[in-house]
Formats: structure tokens, C-alpha cells, sequence
């Protein structure tokens, strides 16, 4: 074999070996995809469930904190020296009467309850409300589960703070020992 001959060939079989390492195979590709096609169907739904429960947690959080600020209002609001928003516990000297399929009374938070005046300005005292908006009272009836809430009480019976049941709707054991996923808010 001649120089010539023998460069033609080592020509030839390094194009054959650039041209061969190139690229993959749909066969290749079609595995890889599967592969990955498997991962996924087996990650998605378990990541979207815990996305949408820490999104559902976020929101009950908030519906209390809402429900905190219409009850006991917002201490950080001072105005000549006095607390602007009293809420409706400031106002009315008491937490709202159980109503017709609302035991916690979250429906006069938005109505004035029978038997409670209306504000009067010289004696500070009466219904002032509404303290959450007409709305949003549907909201407030239950957790983002579909549980009701409750009220987190001191020894003497009186509310301390709200709590919702969380993902597995179980209260459990009472508070103030209640178990991780129960969602607290305390005033």
C-alpha cells in the first residue's frame, strides 16, 4: 500500500468516525424522552399537591389574620394617642354572639347582631361595623379545606386566638398542644 493509499484511508475512517459520533439515534432520543416522560408523571402530581397545600396554608393564614384585625382590630393603628381600630371586641365590649349556622359569630362581623346598639361616639361604644366586607363573609365560614374554625381559649373561656384544623381537618390534640399541621393565630 502506497503512502497515498494509506492517507486515502485514514481519511476516509476518521470522516466515518466524526460523521458516526455526531448525533444520537432516535432510538436514543425516543428512550431519553421516556425516561424523562416517567420522572415526570411520577413527580408532578406529589410537587403540584404540595404546592397547592402550602398555597392553601398561606391563604387560611391570611383569612385569620383578616378575621383577627375585624375582631380585635389593629394595634399598630394609634391615633392622638387612643387605638384607631379597636375592631369589633373595642367597639362593642364582648366577641360576637353565635348567629344562625355561625357559632363563632363571624356573620354579625359584617351585620349588626340583635340586642347590640349602634356606635355611639360619645360613649365609645356599639356596633361600628361592618368589620369585614359584606363579600367576603362566605370566605370566612370555613377554612380553604372546608373545616370550620374555632377559637383558641384561655382557662377562663375567653378567645386567645383562631384556629383552623389544617389539611388533615382534625384538631388534635386540644390546644395549646395542638399537632403541627393545625393552623394557629393568636391575639
Amino acid at each position: 500500500m502506497s503512502n497515498d493509499e494509506c492517507r486515502m484511508s485514514n481519511v476516509r475512517d476518521s470522516r466515518s468516525a466524526i460523521h458516526n459520533s455526531q448525533g444520537f439515534t432516535l432510538l436514543e432520543l425516543l428512550i431519553v424522552i421516556s425516561i424523562i416522560g416517567l420522572l415526570l408523571a411520577y413527580t408532578a402530581p406529589r410537587l403540584v399537591g404540595r404546592i397547592v397545600n402550602q398555597a392553601r396554608v398561606v391563604a387560611c393564614r391570611q383569612q385569620m389574620e383578616e378575621v383577627k384585625k375585624a375582631l380585635v382590630g389593629d394595634p399598630s393603628i394609634i391615633i392622638n394617642g387612643q387605638l384607631g381600630d379597636p375592631g369589633y371586641v373595642g367597639d362593642v365590649g364582648s366577641y360576637p354572639p353565635a348567629a344562625p349556622n355561625d357559632s363563632l359569630g363571624f356573620t354579625y362581623l359584617m351585620e349588626q347582631p340583635p340586642g347590640v346598639p349602634l356606635w355611639n361616639p360619645y360613649t365609645g361604644h356599639g356596633w361600628n361595623g361592618p368589620y369585614i366586607r359584606a363579600d367576603s363573609v362566605k370566605r370566612f365560614a370555613t377554612d380553604p379545606w372546608g373545616n370550620s374554625f374555632r377559637f383558641i381559649r384561655d382557662a377562663g373561656g375567653n378567645p386567645t386566638g383562631l384556629e383552623s384544623a389544617g389539611p388533615d381537618g382534625v384538631f388534635d390534640p386540644p390546644p395549646p398542644t395542638a399537632s403541627d399541621d393545625n393552623i394557629q393565630v393568636m391575639w
